[in-house]
């Protein structure tokens, strides 16, 4: 009996750990890895960062894309507008938005690509002015050559003022542009001039407009004096002598 009693204590003492792993590991030096800090741990949070890093990037990409599509659109929109209805996307300006300027006749001699009037022996220019913009002085939206003389004899209607206009801005509408908008039409010396005769204001006046190159030109004529007869024939006569 006694000798079962000494082997159950002796089997107990072997079953009961002396100490536990904690303090087993402490004594010893031993370390496990934190399984919240494993490299899959590691690499899975990395994964869900770099998504949503990604995630940001796709968004931002897709709105720079939307903005020059949307931009690329509204040019090609211009562009076929412009080509195909003749839209016209440069500001207006009119007879109010400039000041009249006198110059000389070298001025407007030396602005390249220009078509001037050619004026035979017996004719003589006028006064020279400009239109520039009153918000722009730099910007010259015309040229004016007023109160020409030429005579084109009595047999083709006498002696005639005229007024010669270069516009160098397209969208300028001075002061009676309206009054050249025929579309009676003639060549004169391989040039497409538009044309009207205005009989219902006095003194009777024609008007003519062309354009060549970059430019847009007009010819304003009226009688001398009562002696004067101008009409479709004489206008047109006087167009073919400074037209050349």
């Amino acid at each position: 009996m006694r000798d079962k009693k000494i082997k159950k204590k002796l089997q107990e003492k072997l079953i009961q750990p002396s100490m536990t792993f904690d303090e087993w590991a402490a004594k010893y030096g031993v370390s496990l890895p934190d399984p919240q800090s494993s490299p899959e741990k590691q690499k899975s949070g990395n994964a869900a960062k770099g998504g949503e890093a990604a995630a940001v990037a796709r968004r931002g990409n897709t709105v720079v894309l939307i903005a020059f599509a949307l931009f690329f659109t509204a040019a090609i929109v211009c562009l076929v507008g412009k080509s195909i209805f003749g839209w016209n996307l440069r500001p207006k300006f009119g007879a109010g938005d400039v000041r009249t300027e006198r110059i000389e006749w070298s001025e407007i001699a030396n602005t390249p690509d220009i078509y001037l009037p050619s004026l035979p022996e017996n004719a003589s220019y006028g006064t020279f002015a400009k239109d520039i913009l009153k918000k722009d002085e730099t910007k010259v939206l015309s040229y004016k050559i007023e109160k020409n003389i030429i005579s084109l004899g009595d047999n083709f209607g006498g002696d005639f003022y005229f007024t010669y206009r270069i516009k160098l801005y397209e969208n300028y509408e001075f002061s009676s542009w309206e009054k050249y908008e025929s579309k009676t039409n003639t060549d004169i010396n391989g040039k497409k001039v538009y044309y009207s005769i205005d009989e219902n204001y006095s003194p009777v006046t024609g008007y003519a407009r062309f354009s060549l190159g970059d430019y847009d030109y007009f010819v304003e004529a009226t009688a001398k004096d009562e002696t004067t007869v101008i009409n479709e024939s004489s206008f047109i006569m006087l167009l073919e002598t400074i037209l050349k």
